[in-house]
């Protein structure tokens, strides 16, 4: 994921209001030896670790790709 935010591959729109308020709240375990993200407010950043994981990993010769989940 780091990696195609940093390719500039995964964007957001401004209506994707969950992942957006998520990267701001992102933080890292400073009890945990190592890069250990806190588990805490990270539903819509587990859902896009997903996509990435299933759709966009395993279709590399694909350009683009759109996400959109309903939150209710």
């Amino acid at each position: 994921m780091c990696s195609l935010l940093q390719q500039d591959k995964l964007r957001f729109c401004a209506q994707c209001e969950d992942i957006l308020r998520e990267f701001g709240q992102y933080c890292w375990s400073d009890s945990v030896k190592g890069d250990v993200p806190k588990k805490e407010r990270d539903h819509a950043i587990d859902d896009l670790r997903y996509f990435v994981r299933t759709i966009a990993c395993s279709n590399r010769d694909n350009n683009f790709f759109a996400m959109s989940t309903a939150r209710g």
